[in-house]
């Protein structure tokens, strides 16, 4: 898939949704350069609604998620929800920002200094989240299938993010 290809799903998503994308990078196995010939392409944005989405007392789903059939995978957290994830230290979250490949930065999230980031950021939740993500792939994976190396190479990630 091209990087064409992946920025008309993107406008899809915006037009279907009724939404703007702020940011959108390459997640996973290809952000972290060991993709393979079957990886599909995870891609992560932070959008925002018009703003009477956020003037409701209904509270509204705050996600989208999109698959396709030719591989695209897609996530999106809502501007609010990323927030408040940021807020929590959610590691997850902070390599979006850090991706190698960025398809879409209308915040010029990329400038921010990583200074920036460790201030809000909590070693603790940072590590215990990591050790959550090793422990459910050597459960899920390794004890399960094997050692495949992509399963392998996402545990051993896991674990050296902790050290």
């Amino acid at each position: 898939m091209t990087r064409e290809e992946i920025l008309k799903h993107l406008q899809k998503i915006k037009v279907q949704y009724n939404v703007k994308i702020l940011y959108a990078a390459e997640s996973g196995n290809r952000a972290w350069g060991f993709s393979s010939p079957d990886s599909d392409w995870d891609v992560r944005f932070i959008y925002v609604h018009p703003l009477n989405w956020y003037l409701t007392v209904n509270f509204n789903r705050d996600v989208i998620e999109i698959m396709t059939d030719e591989g695209f995978d897609a996530v999106g957290w809502d501007i609010r929800k990323t927030l408040q994830l940021y807020r929590k230290t959610n590691p997850t979250m902070l390599e979006w920002l850090r991706s190698p490949i960025v398809y879409i930065d209308n915040m010029q999230l990329r400038n921010v200094p990583l200074s920036d980031e460790i201030h809000f950021f909590n070693t603790i939740r940072g590590v215990y989240h990591y050790f959550h993500v090793g422990t459910n792939h050597q459960n899920r994976y390794l004890e399960k299938r094997g050692i495949e190396l992509k399963r392998f190479l996402y545990y051993f990630r896991s674990l050296l993010t902790c050290k």
